[in-house]
Parts: C-alpha cells; sequence; structure tokens
C-alpha cells in the first residue's frame, strides 16, 4: 500500500471514532482543511475517493539519460583553464581591496623579541 493512501484511511477511521479534526490533523501530520478535503473525498466517492487523483497539466518531458551524460561529461579543457584563470585573479582582486579579510602580518621582531626564550631561538 502507498503511504498516502495508508494516511487517509487514517484520517477516516480517526474520524470514524469521533476524533475531532485538529487531531486528526496533528496526528496524521498534514492541515486541519487537509483533513476535511480526505473526509469529503471519502464521504462523496468512497473508498476510491482516497486514492490518488491525476495531476494536472501534461506528461513530463525529461529525458533522464541526457541529463546523467551531461552530468557526467567533464568541461571542455580550454573552459576549465580560462574559469581557472578567472577565478585566481578575481580571489586576488578580493584579498586586496580587502585586507582585512587577509591574514594579519605579524612583525618578526614582535614574536622574536620575548625574553623568555634562549638566544640560540631568538
Amino acid at each position: 500500500m502507498k503511504a498516502g493512501l495508508v494516511q487517509r484511511a487514517r484520517t477516516i477511521l480517526m474520524a470514524a471514532d469521533g476524533a475531532p479534526n485538529s487531531r486528526i490533523a496533528e496526528a496524521v501530520g498534514v492541515s486541519v482543511p487537509t483533513v476535511l478535503a480526505w473526509r469529503g473525498r471519502y464521504q462523496e466517492r468512497g473508498m476510491v475517493g482516497l486514492e490518488d487523483e491525476g495531476r494536472s497539466g501534461g506528461p513530463r518531458e525529461i529525458d533522464r539519460m541526457k541529463i546523467i551524460a551531461a552530468t557526467l561529461t567533464p568541461p571542455p579543457a580550454s573552459l576549465a583553464l580560462t574559469l581557472a584563470k578567472s577565478q585566481a585573479k578575481d580571489n586576488f582582486k578580493h584579498a586586496a581591496l580587502r585586507p582585512s579579510l587577509s591574514r594579519p602580518r605579524i612583525p618578526r621582531s614582535r614574536w622574536c623579541s620575548n625574553p623568555t626564550l634562549p638566544t640560540w631561538r631568538a
């Protein structure tokens, strides 16, 4: 059985037991308007009303094999090289424009002037 059909059947069984719509919605994991819609469909058409209805619009025209082939095909070598060069240039520009994001430079004199270090390490 499909999960959606089981969910709808639980809704109808809980309603038959006298549970309020808000409690049914919470227990089944749907909204109150959805519970009301399923109850209405069951009253009108019985168990057939709980089955999935057809979706609107035409059928999908997606060729999954074309998508998989396009995903697995590597980009042309000329394009990959161009992207790498342009990305490197952009990264360099951004680092130059925002020095606060780059690593701060610590003067050598500051870390070498520690008096607790032996002289051969200074």
